[in-house]
């Protein structure tokens, strides 16, 4: 107050009348310390840069600026991890060294994933920093973006230069340095929502010409993968892209919150599918990590594949190839092949690691669901391709020595209705037989045919059982697991 008791206009004029309305309803009966030590650090700089009679004004403004920091989350709860996660994680391990095998090894990967997350988190180990970010995490429900311009990171730093200041010798030149970015850093935070989110659509849409463009959307705008998603939503020019992924803004997924590339396709900027998938190909071509790593980052890029069409087959075919086992992505494969061209390249990668590794429990479901995309799709260009994939399958099940239990099962394929058949092998010996009569109609030559299915029916030869075409001799069903039957090849599926 000046000396009739109006407000000094040249006190605290950096904060928006926005932000400090933020500030009072964000924080309640904090605030008024908060705006209360800003204003004194203010005074005091004011006061310093005249004042020739020797008080420490800049050390007394440093405490201020340290004691307006502390302020924001006083009384909150630390946010969990940190060093009482590892020690939790190590009496685990302890207690389960004198148990199984198996458990010692969860245990001791569990505390090993502890202490990884606390070297990442290096900087975010003091208690008060803990329970800024505590607070952080509570306010806007995710954790901040990694790196050197995380709030949480930049109080600390904030924090550490006062606390140097006020136990040392500070300028007064220097405090007003500090000043400055501790009312930044309470202006980057306590931006009103709507002002935040007009900040980040108008710089979305504007076209990039800078990497300082990418500094002020780290640094001022956005801190979380909320506001990086909806900034990613927005963003029309593909230039930014690069430029986001240059920086690091785009990462892999983290656990618990959302992924902000989950914005890009259907946004409102209109990014093009061919733009989003180069994109996530050079995530993929950059990520690092172990196994579990990888794979959790290929799990989500194949689930946003269900959203880019045909565009991202060849990236569907890339995952596929890499997890053919895995049943996160064999059942997102399966949905993508299922909504493409009944010709498209994308279903005979997908097929080649269903059939013989099929993950469900659904009878066969997924097995089933590509026989029938292969077959329905069969056409002049693909059916040699198509046909060589089925019949390596059926021969390559028909090795296996679970086929000599399926003799009972054999009459099934004499049926109209065939949909009960549980068993890989006879599910895509079935749809195999029943398109040799499609090869024929596209006009195929029939020695085209035979040379396909001649190389692999001289292996299933050998097996116990392995059926033919309807309408043609079959083996009869054997009586017993084991009982030995004496089929004909499918090699002869042409003369039906």
């Amino acid at each position: 107050m000046n000396s009739e008791g109006e407000e000094d206009p040249s006190i605290l004029t950096e904060l928006t009348p926005e932000v400090l309305d933020q500030i009072v309803t964000d924080l309640g009966g904090r605030s008024g310390k908060v705006i209360g030590s800003l204003r004194t650090a203010s005074r005091l700089i004011i006061e310093g840069r005249t004042n020739q009679s020797g008080l420490r004004l800049a050390e007394s403004a440093a405490y201020n600026l340290r004691e307006a920091l502390d302020a924001v989350a006083t009384g909150h709860d630390p946010v969990a991890g940190g060093f009482p996660s590892v020690k939790d994680s190590y009496h685990r391990y302890q207690v389960s060294a004198d148990g199984p095998e198996g458990d010692e090894a969860d245990a001791l990967r569990a505390f090993a994933a502890e202490i990884g997350r606390l070297v990442t988190d290096g900087e975010r180990q003091k208690h008060r920093t803990r329970v800024l970010l505590g607070w952080l995490t509570v306010r806007t429900g995710i954790q901040p973006l990694p790196g050197d311009d995380d709030p949480s990171v930049q109080f600390d730093r904030l924090r550490d230069r006062a606390s140097s200041t006020l136990h040392s010798s500070g300028t007064v030149a220097s405090v007003a340095v500090l000043y400055a970015d501790v009312v930044a850093w309470f202006l980057r935070v306590f931006t009103p929502p709507d002002v935040r989110l007009r900040a980040i659509v108008e710089l979305a849409r504007a076209p990039f010409t800078d990497p300082d463009q990418v500094r002020l959307l780290r640094s001022r705008i956005a801190y979380n993968a909320h506001h990086l998603g909806r900034f990613l939503a927005e963003v029309q020019d593909p230039a930014w892209l690069d430029a986001l992924f240059d920086d690091g803004l785009i990462q892999p997924p983290r656990d618990n919150e959302p992924w902000p590339l989950w914005s890009l396709p259907g946004g409102a900027g209109g990014m093009a599918p061919e733009v989003v998938v180069a994109l996530l190909e050079r995530l993929r071509g950059a990520a690092k990590g172990d196994a579990a790593a990888l794979l959790h980052l290929d799990r989500n890029i194949i689930q946003l594949c269900m959203r880019l069409g045909s565009a991202a087959h060849r990236l569907v075919v890339a995952i596929i190839k890499k997890h053919p086992r895995d049943p996160w992505v064999q059942q997102i494969a399966v949905h993508i092949a299922r909504a493409s061209s009944s010709e498209a390249p994308v279903q005979i990668a997908v097929a080649d690691a269903v059939i013989g590794g099929d993950r469900t429990s659904q009878s066969s479901y997924q097995t089933r669901t590509m026989a029938d995309l292969l077959v329905d799709g069969l056409t002049a260009d693909n059916a040699s391709e198509r046909f060589a994939l089925m019949i390596s399958k059926i021969a390559r099940l028909a090795a296996a020595p679970s086929i000599r239990v399926l003799g009972l099962e054999i009459a099934a394929l004499d049926r109209s209705d065939t949909d009960d058949l549980r068993d890989e092998v006879l599910i895509v010996t079935e749809r195999f037989v029943n398109a040799i009569s499609t090869w024929r109609q596209l006009g195929l030559p029939t020695s085209d045919l035979l040379a396909i299915v001649t190389p692999s029916t001289g292996r299933a030869r050998r097996k116990d059982c392995l059926p033919r075409p309807r309408g043609g001799e079959r083996c009869e069903p054997a009586t017993k697991a084991g009982a030995p039957c004496h089929p004909a090849g499918i090699g002869d599926g042409h003369r039906r």
